[in-house]
């Protein structure tokens, strides 16, 4: 497991448990999909760039939908927008461990499936939350030559 993994696990655990009031356990791999669920991308610019992505099925969307809107009745507008704001969340402390300065695209949410990447520049944490939802994190490093792969190996944690 690599430090950004480690603090990817740190962070995502402390969010779900604090703000959402969830448990969450890091898995070793996905469960089964059930259907195609929200995904959710930010770009991270600057000393180091790339991106957070942040999948879930659609009750995990729908579960911190009614509790980041008090409980009131939530369809799938609710669900983007709480998913938008985990991964700002998510990704804003992910960014502080990141070499700086660096900024936040504001996330991009959309019905999809889980992401996939064969490319080598990535950490991808798989989680369970409340024993029965599935929720993923991805921070994938830019192609960009000018943006070293390992950079974020170096991050201090």
């Amino acid at each position: 497991m690599t430090h950004l993994d480690r603090a990817i696990v740190d962070v995502v655990e402390s969010i779900c448990s604090s703000v959402l009031g969830f448990d969450v356990v890091e898995t070793a791999s996905p469960a089964a999909v059930t259907g195609p669920g929200l995904i959710a991308r930010t770009q991270v610019a600057g000393a180091w760039s790339g991106s957070v992505v942040v999948w879930c099925d659609d009750g995990f969307a729908d579960a911190c939908a009614a509790v980041l809107f008090d409980g009131e009745v939530c369809g799938p507008p609710e669900a983007r927008d709480a998913l938008g704001e985990l991964t700002n969340i998510i990704a804003g402390n992910l960014k502080a461990l990141l070499p700086s300065p660096s900024r936040l695209s504001i996330p991009i949410v959309a019905c999809g499936n889980e992401p996939r990447s064969d490319d080598p520049g990535h950490d991808r944490v798989y989680f369970q939350v409340s024993g029965r939802h599935r929720l993923e994190v991805v921070v994938l490093a830019s192609a960009d030559p000018a943006s070293p792969r390992d950079s974020h190996d170096s991050a201090e944690v």
